[in-house]
């Protein structure tokens, strides 16, 4: 559920408990345990695909892993390796590393489900500032985020610091954008799967991002958009918005 519409994150900010990070609260890292161990579980089942919206992910990091003798990842907001349990498993790689920024408890729990994985490397950033992270390596071939950037108190410092890793492919899953102005909500979560599936986490700002002025700030960037899908459409929701605060 939304409320509110505001014209930025930090409008938005004296209306939520600042003092917590959804992300890194118990009731999300159970949730998101539970859904990583049985994807997991499935990692290299064949009857088990990745996400449908993870396809072109996996298609990028095939394409990396077959013309290059070494590939690097950078999957920012990539919990307990959520993401690479799911389509990592699907494709054999060799030489390759997958770095995972998230919140501490996320990465405390990855490292625990996927001791002595040695592809993979978890990097805490700081719960109360998204950009406050230290990476253990320059560059990157590939970054990606899904479904974290429009948590972001400031989406286009972030993506002005993930592209900075010089990636060649910057994959966005999961992105609240379309049509409408740029405009920041107040999301209340509750858990749609797991062991606590239909409980309260609790409440975060949320962006829904103008899909020119994504582009634009790519582009600015240096980066085209070379595949853009459209999921779920909000349109008729958007329609009623009031002017933001």
């Amino acid at each position: 559920m939304f409320t509110g519409v505001f014209g930025n994150c930090d409008a938005a900010r004296p209306y939520l408990d600042t003092s917590v990070n959804l992300f890194d609260e118990s009731i999300w890292i159970e949730t998101v345990k539970s859904a990583t161990v049985n994807i997991k579980n499935n990692m290299h089942n064949p009857d088990h695909p990745c996400e449908w919206y993870e396809r072109e992910f996996l298609a990028i990091l095939a394409y990396e892993s077959y013309s290059k003798d070494y590939v690097s990842v950078l999957d920012f907001g990539g919990g307990p390796a959520t993401n690479y349990a799911s389509v990592v498993g699907k494709i054999p790689l060799n030489n390759q590393i997958y770095h995972i920024v998230d919140t501490p408890s996320n990465c405390e729990l990855g490292r625990k489900l996927f001791l002595g994985d040695s592809s993979l490397y978890f990097i805490a950033a700081n719960p109360d500032d998204d950009l406050d992270f230290q990476l253990p390596q320059p560059t990157y071939d590939i970054v990606m985020s899904s479904s974290t950037l429009q948590y972001s108190r400031n989406w286009k410092q972030l993506v002005e610091r993930l592209t900075g890793c010089d990636p060649e492919f910057f994959v966005l899953l999961r992105l609240l954008t379309g049509p409408m102005p740029t405009f920041t909500t107040i999301q209340s979560v509750t858990m749609s799967y797991g062991p606590l599936k239909g409980s309260y986490a609790g409440d975060i700002h949320c962006t829904f991002i103008n899909r020119d002025e994504l582009r634009a700030h790519f582009d600015f960037l240096g980066y085209d958009i070379f595949l853009d899908i459209y999921g779920r459409s909000y349109a008729e929701e958007l329609k009623q918005l009031p002017p933001p605060l």
